[in-house]
């Protein structure tokens, strides 16, 4: 997965610096204004999924290596498992 999203990252970063220097070449047109809009917002996407992976990778980390055995650990595991807890279902 990581290698997933690092290589979706790299391209979409190629793209927006390939999309700006053919603006810096080429001057300013509507048509490279849309796919530069298209290229960010598919940079922006790739570093959030990024940002999620990285953040749930050091949830589990966290839980492997340190919290299982501390006080706090207990209570984000009872706060969970309330959470997570289907009180009632309609029919």
């Amino acid at each position: 997965m990581l290698g997933d999203v690092n290589s979706k990252v790299h391209l979409a970063t190629y793209e927006v610096n390939r999309i700006q220097q053919l603006i810096d070449l080429e001057g300013f047109s509507d048509v490279l204004y849309a796919q530069d809009l298209v290229a960010q917002l598919l940079l922006t996407t790739t570093l959030n999924c990024l940002d999620q992976f990285w953040k749930e990778k050091a949830r589990d980390q966290s839980f492997i290596h340190g919290d299982q055995n501390t006080s706090y650990f207990h209570r984000v595991a009872k706060i969970r498992a309330a959470s997570n807890n289907i009180s009632l279902l309609y029919e």
